[in-house]
Formats: C-alpha cells, sequence, structure tokens
C-alpha cells in the first residue's frame, strides 16, 4: 500500500528558485516595425477597408495570371485542332491510303475549322483583356 505524501522522505525535496528576469541587449533594441504597423492599421480598421488596402494588387496579379494562362490554353486547344484537321486533310490528300472525305466535307472541314479558330480567340481575347470601360 502506498502512504500518503506526507510520509514519503522524497516528496520532501528542496524548492527550486526561479531567478528574476534580465533584459536581454539583442531585445531591448527598438526595431522599425513600418510592415507591421501597416498590417495593424489595416486590420484594426473594418474588414471592408482592411480589404480594400491590403489586397487589391495581389487581388490585379492573380488575375492577370488567370487571364494569361486561359488565353494560352485556348490557343494551345485551337492549335491542336488545328493539327488534327491537318492530319485529315493529309490523310485525305494522300493517293495510296483508304482514308478519303469527299470535296464538300473538306471545304466544310477547312472553312468551319478557321472560322471556329478566329472566332473563339477574338471572343476569349475579348473577354479577358477588355478595352476601356464595360459601361
Amino acid at each position: 500500500m502506498d502512504s500518503p505524501p506526507e510520509a514519503n522522505p522524497q516528496s520532501e525535496k528542496i524548492p527550486f528558485e526561479i531567478p528574476e528576469p534580465s533584459a536581454d541587449a539583442v531585445l531591448g533594441k527598438p526595431v522599425d516595425d513600418g510592415e507591421a504597423e501597416k498590417e495593424y492599421l489595416a486590420f484594426s480598421q473594418s474588414t471592408d477597408e482592411a480589404w480594400k488596402l491590403s489586397v487589391p494588387r495581389m487581388d490585379w496579379t492573380l488575375r492577370r495570371i488567370f487571364r494569361i494562362s486561359l488565353f494560352i490554353f485556348v490557343l494551345l486547344i485551337n492549335v491542336c485542332w488545328s493539327a488534327a484537321i491537318i492530319v485529315m486533310l493529309w490523310k485525305s490528300a494522300k493517293i495510296g491510303g483508304n482514308f478519303r472525305l469527299s470535296d464538300s466535307v473538306l471545304v466544310a472541314l477547312v472553312t468551319t475549322s478557321i472560322a471556329n479558330f478566329l472566332g473563339l480567340v477574338v471572343i476569349v481575347a475579348r473577354h479577358l483583356f477588355p478595352s476601356g470601360s464595360s459601361n
């Protein structure tokens, strides 16, 4: 059976003395916290004002990156489609090949492919990179 803590000789230890805190020379120096002050002031205001002060540049950058990447993606899809059309035209033009398309189908395929390519690029470019005001 265990004895109560008062009767245990090991429980009577010398108390640990906590030293007085001392000022550290590195931490005692004044530091210019301009960025921290700006952040504090931005977030101490209302959330709408803080958002307007701290985010516009990042928002513009992310929009620009997204727009450019989306435009490149549309161009890449159009180039792949045009390459597939050229391969079909090439196979259809081979004399010894067994892939044949009639002349009217070839004309329709080429004209609609060109129109789709130009139309999609123009629509995406106008929507992603508007010129002037949107009023």
